[in-house]
């Protein structure tokens, strides 16, 4: 999404820098050299398939066989099956040798991983984390936006025997966390009404007022949509400019062996924030 934003104000900026070269030119007569058009459009079917098919698999939570990847990327199997062979081969998908399912291997997420600023932010946040979850006796996580779904990049389980956690790596819808939800509270107003064109009619006014509720406070404690008896403490991390780019998130559980309350973890969790952002420089 922020890739094709960008593009676009490169082309209007492009347009605008030649429309002023052109309107100088013609006033001081001064003839403009001719600039060679590269082509545009580079057309790699095979590319576009390979593409086609991780973004399929991404949405699906289990493996599925290479019919049901040819149905869902409107394809025949013969048109697909070099592809999926081939993103098997290089380990960007994996085969169950028992079902011939297929599914996304953990070979993007390392690759991800690769990339400087997320592993940047994972090494300075990881600290914390440990930090935070042996203080609180909880299980934390650190989570960033990707398009419109919610990526586990950095988290730390619990020190108590039983514990509620997300696994490092996971993927959830925008809304169905409280991670996701915050992020999207400190988007841009464009941004915001991008992610929301997908949400029911009847649940974006509750998420809209989550929003402003957010927005002022600067964090949330939220009652868990989908576990009874849990709360989602969530706070944005922001970058050196200001800008939120992850949410550390506490799916706080209430045990007997915990004493500390909910106010408390999130006290630490502020802190933790403001650290992590500093260790960004």
């Amino acid at each position: 999404m922020n890739e094709n934003i960008t593009q676009q104000h490169h082309k209007v900026d492009g347009f605008l820098f030649e429309k002023f070269l052109y309107n100088s030119a013609m006033k001081s007569e001064i003839k403009l050299p001719k600039v060679k058009k590269e082509p545009t459009d580079y057309l790699s079917p095979a590319v576009d398939k390979a593409v086609d098919v991780i973004e399929y698999l991404a949405s699906l939570r289990e493996g599925v066989s290479i019919t049901k990847i040819a149905a869902g990327v409107t394809m025949s199997v013969g048109q697909i099956y070099r592809t999926v062979r081939a993103l098997e081969r290089r380990g960007l998908v994996y085969k169950n040798p028992t079902t011939d399912r297929f599914q996304l291997s953990l070979r993007l997420f390392e690759l991800a991983h690769k990339f400087p600023p997320v592993e940047r932010l994972i090494g300075v946040a990881q600290v914390e984390l440990d930090g935070l979850s042996k203080s609180t006796l909880q299980s934390c996580h650190l989570a960033i936006t990707e398009g419109s779904i919610i990526v586990i990049i950095a988290a730390k389980e619990s020190p108590l025997p039983m514990y509620y956690g997300i696994r490092v790596g996971s993927v959830f819808d925008m809304f169905e966390t409280s991670s996701g939800t915050v992020i999207s509270a400190f988007a841009t107003s464009s941004q915001r009404e991008l992610l929301l064109k997908s949400v029911p009619p009847a649940a974006r006014t509750g998420l809209e007022e989550r929003f402003e509720r957010i927005v002022m406070s600067g964090y949330e404690i939220h009652e868990s949509d989908t576990l009874d008896g849990l709360k989602n403490i969530s706070v944005p991390v922001r970058s050196k400019e200001g800008k939120v780019i992850a949410a550390i998130t506490t799916p706080f559980v209430k045990q007997h062996e915990t004493v500390i309350k909910p106010e408390a973890v999130l006290k630490l969790q502020l802190a933790a924030s403001k650290r992590i952002s500093r260790g960004l420089g």
